[in-house]
């Protein structure tokens, strides 16, 4: 699929996808099990980037990036950001 039929897929799954799960995140905000301040944009370019594998560090890595975001979404003021395991953190 391409073209102006793929377009107008993703333009519906976004229109769709955006306000639930902003309604979602919202409700775990409310209820204290996330961060206030994640949006669905946010989740979505997460998300986006997560699905492009860094090979050259294998699947450990990847794996490690979800928790990263998984424990980000869950950071509570007082938390450290600092991730546990910097062992495995690649070398810039």
């Amino acid at each position: 699929m391409s073209g102006p039929v793929r377009r107008s897929s993703a333009d519906y799954f976004l229109q769709r996808f955006v306000p639930a799960l902003n309604a979602l995140l919202e409700a775990a905000a409310a209820s204290g099990e996330i961060r206030a301040d994640v949006t669905a944009k946010d989740i979505q370019y997460s998300v986006s980037n997560l699905c492009q594998p860094a090979e050259e560090l294998g699947p450990e890595y990847s794996t490690r990036m979800v928790a990263l975001l998984i424990g980000g979404l869950r950071y509570r003021a007082g938390a450290s950001l600092a991730p546990s395991d910097t062992a495995r953190r690649p070398r810039s």
